[in-house]
């Protein structure tokens, strides 16, 4: 016997609200990762010679901030401590006689969820930001190669992480060691950024980003500019 109409009405409401409960998205009030992103971060030195732990926590890690992607502004209580705990174990490493390219890389992998999640501009004001975190960012970024697509995180949020030092208000000449102009401190971060703005991957977004910052500074105005031309049309050059 067939169905009757009020039976196949009462099917299809029953399919459409399953439907709605699937395809429903979860709300959330509050951030409740912290501790194990707290976790996770601690881990991240000790874990860095065992692939298999090394990508575990990173998915776990990835896995989180996609969960609150809808809800970014949960994060924000716990960013300044999360920023913290990756820049330091960064700043670690950098300080010693042979740091781990891997330990540094992989840091700059979280850095680069959470700017994905809660956008870069916004990550941008939990970087540090003093005088002397400069020239290590600077060494740090002179020392990538550009065309290693395993690190362009590590340069992404490196190039992000310049873009607020340096509009911090500092003389760049107390970083020169030498008078030629050539080897100055502001030619040498021309020639370590003007690259990546013709890069094909996210770095060229972080350049320009970071750019547009550096060449506002008053003191840049006459003195650099006109080497910020000379070097970006010499680079289309040999590019």
């Amino acid at each position: 016997m067939s169905p009757s109409n009020s039976e196949k009405i009462n099917h299809v409401q029953n399919d459409d609200d399953e439907s709605c409960c699937t395809n429903k998205k979860t709300h959330f009030y509050e951030f409740k990762e912290h501790d194990k992103v707290k976790k996770i971060l601690s881990n991240l030195p000790l874990n860095i010679t065992d692939m298999r732990n090394r990508e575990r926590s990173y998915e776990q890690f990835l896995f989180i901030c996609d969960t609150y992607q809808e809800q970014p502004h949960l994060i924000d209580p716990f960013l300044t401590e999360i920023i913290d705990t990756i820049i330091n174990t960064v700043k670690r490493e950098i300080q010693l006689k042979e740091p781990s390219k891997l330990i540094i890389d992989e840091s700059f992998k979280y850095m680069h969820c959470l700017a994905k999640m809660r956008g870069y501009k916004r990550i941008v004001q939990y970087l540090p930001h003093e005088i002397t975190d400069f020239d290590p960012v600077l060494k740090l970024l002179e020392s990538q190669d550009p065309r290693d697509s395993n690190s362009w995180q590590t340069r992404f949020i490196l190039l992000l992480w310049l873009s607020i030092i340096c509009i911090v208000p500092f003389d760049l000449d107390r970083f020169d060691t030498t008078q030629n102009q050539v080897d100055s401190i502001a030619n040498r971060f021309l020639k370590s950024t003007i690259p990546y703005l013709f890069t094909s991957d996210k770095c060229q977004d972080a350049c320009a980003f970071l750019l547009a910052k550096f060449m506002s500074r008053r003191d840049l105005q006459t003195k650099v500019l006109p080497s910020f031309f000379d070097e970006l049309i010499t680079y289309m050059k040999d590019a």
